[in-house]
């Protein structure tokens, strides 16, 4: 038995949720939605996007299931295991392999961005000074 975090819709977005459900043990990430909203756009592409990005993100499965949208199941890498396109009827089944393992991102919250600008910053400042 494995613990695993859930969201429900948009809620994938917000990644406070899915680290703190990992703090708590969750070894992968189930997302609970209903894309008809959305209808045939784009929205449902950029909503499953997100959910690669967050399997991605901290190194953690992502299954998501849409009533309407598309269900997948997500590695930690984002490579999509099986999955049922927008608007198609079924069920899918995939293995997930888990992991205790946690990704730098985790650790460092949105500090990453902050360090690439910090050394593009201090770059052009030495590239200033020297010429």
């Amino acid at each position: 038995k494995e613990k695993f975090g859930i969201s429900i819709c948009y809620e994938i977005i917000f990644r406070e949720i899915s680290r703190k459900e990992i703090k708590e043990g969750a070894k992968f990430l189930v997302v609970l939605t209903n894309d008809s909203w959305y209808g045939n756009s784009l929205g449902p592409y950029q909503h499953f996007l997100l959910a690669r990005a967050k399997a991605i993100e901290f190194g953690k499965p992502v299954i998501r299931s849409a009533l309407t949208g598309i269900s997948a199941v997500i590695d930690k890498r984002g490579r999509i295991l099986s999955s049922k396109k927008l608007f198609e009827d079924g069920f899918i089944t995939s293995e997930v392999k888990t992991s205790d393992k946690k990704t730098i991102y985790f650790y460092l919250k949105e500090f990453p961005p902050f360090l690439i600008i910090l050394f593009f910053f201090l770059k052009k400042l030495y590239n200033l000074i020297i010429k």
